[in-house]
């Protein structure tokens, strides 16, 4: 996804309140105003495609591509990425997402919710079920 955005990770992402709430509800402490990409994007709601990110993705790049996936509803079948990308291939400059102000509808954390808090990880170690059977 960092690609799709043309960034390396480090870049600073501003947080909404939104973002800010789901930080303190996961972690229990004070959320900073602002966080890394890449800590931005571990935490984001990146697939499926939400319909809502999908349509400003439309809207800032006019992607026709991207528009006839949201007429035909099968934004469910794409990926954030999916969508930076077919705006990429329109014109838009996807790091103006993670540079703009909060103000801005292009700001990323406006564009993308927080993803659910998952109750484990696939590359976790499932430590605790391994002690238990043996």
């Amino acid at each position: 996804m960092e690609r799709a955005l043309r960034a390396r990770g480090e870049e600073p992402v501003e947080l909404t309140r939104h973002w800010r709430e789901a930080i303190r509800a996961r972690t229990g402490d004070e959320a900073p105003t602002q966080i890394p990409l890449r800590d931005f994007l571990h935490t984001a709601r990146l697939r499926p495609l939400t319909r809502a990110a999908g349509k400003m993705l439309a809207t800032l790049s006019g992607s026709e591509a991207l528009q006839a996936i949201l007429e035909a509803r099968e934004e469910d079948q794409r990926e954030l990425w999916d969508a930076v990308e077919l705006a990429a291939a329109a014109g838009y400059d996807p790091r103006r997402m993670w540079r703009a102000p909060l103000w801005r509808d292009e700001s990323l954390s406006r564009i993308v919710a927080p993803g659910e808090r998952r109750m484990y990880s696939v590359s976790e170690r499932p430590t605790a079920r391994r002690s238990r059977a043996r």
